[in-house]
């Protein structure tokens, strides 16, 4: 009886053991992913450059860093903040999906423009391509 008893022990602290074990590897691993996350979430994808303005504190061939999800407008919520009275608050959103870059307009009383073209629905973007939101023009470099 007592060896029994015993037995049972063992394998309780090996099975209890075998959890804990089993939990730290499991913390460890969502720790690893959410660091690579992160780390690809501010990871520099381009830029966007401004290639022609009539704002006094915002100067030609200024950069931005084009992140994963890249608001653009007047509120300061925005990845890039113009200085444009002819943008809206939130005026545009130009995001990552798989390889691909997209741009869109976000409903903004002015309208954007892709490469002279009104810009009413999302759309891919490649380098190169000019967006315009009211007198700013943006360069896209991938």
């Amino acid at each position: 009886m007592a060896t029994t008893l015993f037995a049972l022990r063992i394998i309780s602290a090996l099975a209890l053991l075998a959890i804990i074990v089993l939990m730290m590897w499991l913390v460890y691993r969502d720790m690893r992913l959410t660091a690579e996350l992160f780390a690809a979430q501010t990871e520099k994808r381009g830029r966007i450059r401004i290639i022609s303005t009539e704002s006094k504190t915002m100067g030609k061939d200024q950069t931005f860093d084009l992140l994963p999800v890249t608001g653009i407008g007047r509120a300061a919520t925005n990845t890039i903040m113009l200085d444009d009275d002819y943008a809206s608050g939130e005026h545009a959103l130009i995001t990552q999906r798989g390889q691909q870059w997209w741009a869109q307009d976000l409903g903004s009383s002015n309208g954007t423009q892709l490469n002279n073209e009104p810009l009413s629905r999302p759309i891919t973007i490649t380098s190169g391509d000019v967006i315009q939101i009211g007198s700013t023009e943006l360069r896209i470099e991938l």
